[in-house]
């Protein structure tokens, strides 16, 4: 976990959740919110005592135009809001857009906005976990004289440095294996980033609990499954907008984590939106249909294949480069399949085409919570929900 955002309710938040929640006390319940490049995915789980509820949406990160008039509070009328657990979001919004949606900090507390007034009161009264993008993160490795103790002071300075920013950051060390590296590698979000998203969500009357980072995230969806042999490392994809995240895991620990530099799917739909005149949601629709076989005489179809293939050679030529440094770190060690998350795992032809370019099995992330079916768009929000009610609140 990057930085505890947990705080003690005010006085409002409590009543809300007492007229509108009655059955939150005796149960815990969270929403995961990913927020992405292009989507912010959401998670909402609530564990009761037969069980779990849950529910999951996505919404445009940052559409070009307002979908929530900045007048509007949280006295909308009622049919404005979705009050049903098995459908607690606002089902209509806007899906036509004509530029790209990028990382924008300025733009978070306009999309937690549009989170709090498209939330159920029940969803509303949960505690709130998030992950930014990796586009608002960094992971690098800083220098640090072998003779100077490791405080927070000479870790700040020196990504300070390193980044060019003299602001300070939100971060956690990562395992670096090399071990006669002088560099200590870190995960870091810049503080201005966490505590403007803290602060817009107690703006809208939600309520932060932490703000975590992807290696963590994907550390916690291995350990829902099985725990893997000993000397057996699982690879994670997150095969997202920007560029892909790759995570190493072994015996329940991250082992290793690269930032690829290629492969995302901005890549493959920007290539469709140059060579055809399509906008994004339209680009998205065609990766979705370019790989069935009733689309294999379609020229544009064809084409955005050929992109989407390219775009595969490209992750595995990466993936390969850190599997064998792994292997070559690490003896005597096993990987035999690779866990995909994030919108391109959603996309069956994309992991299908990905998988005939990798040695190793292709395996894209999915869970069913409660009678709702996560594909591995949801992963990383449902890892933030399901940390929020588990037992270890830390």
């Amino acid at each position: 976990m990057l930085k505890s955002l947990s705080k003690k309710k005010n006085p409002e938040t409590t009543s809300r959740s007492t007229i509108f929640n009655p059955l939150r006390q005796g149960s815990r319940s969270c929403l995961g919110m990913d927020i992405g490049q292009f989507e912010t995915k959401l998670v909402w789980v609530k564990k009761t005592p037969s069980g779990f509820q849950a529910a999951s949406a996505k919404m445009l990160s940052f559409p070009p135009e307002e979908l929530v008039d900045a007048s509007e509070t949280e006295n909308l009328a009622e049919e404005r809001r979705g009050l049903s657990v098995r459908n607690p979001f606002r089902a209509q919004l806007k899906a036509d857009h004509d530029k790209d949606n990028l990382w924008n900090l300025e733009e978070v507390p306009k999309l937690v906005q549009r989170l709090a007034c498209s939330l159920s009161p029940q969803i509303a009264a949960s505690d709130v976990a998030v992950n930014l993008s990796m586009a608002a993160c960094d992971i690098r490795g800083i220098c640090l004289p072998d003779s100077e103790r490791i405080t927070d002071s000479a870790i700040q300075q020196a990504i300070q440095e390193a980044t060019g920013d003299s602001s300070p950051s939100s971060y956690a060390l990562l395992p670096n294996p090399k071990a006669d590296s002088t560099k200590q590698r870190t995960f870091c979000i810049p503080s201005e980033a966490t505590l403007l998203i803290a602060s817009a969500l107690e703006t809208n009357k939600l309520s932060p609990w932490k703000i975590d980072g992807l290696p963590w995230c994907k550390l916690r969806l291995l350990k829902m499954m099985n725990d893997l042999p000993k000397n057996h490392f699982l690879p994670i994809l997150d095969w997202s907008f920007g560029n892909p995240t790759l995570t190493l895991i072994a015996e329940n620990k991250i082992k290793y984590v690269r930032h690829l530099n290629v492969g995302g799917m901005q890549a493959v739909l920007a290539g469709a939106e140059r060579g055809f005149g399509m906008d994004l949601p339209q680009a998205v629709r065609w990766l979705e249909l370019c790989f069935e076989s009733e689309f294999d005489a379609d020229p544009c179809a064809l084409e955005m294949r050929h992109w989407a293939i390219q775009c595969c050679q490209q992750i595995v030529a990466e993936i390969e480069v850190a599997m064998d440094f792994v292997r070559w770190q690490f003896r005597d060690t096993e990987i035999s399949r690779l866990m995909v998350v994030g919108g391109g795992g959603a996309l069956p032809g994309l992991c299908r085409a990905l998988q005939s370019e990798l040695a190793i099995k292709v395996e894209p992330w999915s869970l069913k919570l409660a009678d709702l079916e996560l594909t591995s768009e949801f992963a990383v929000a449902t890892s933030l929900a399901l940390s929020g009610v588990g037992n270890d609140r830390r």
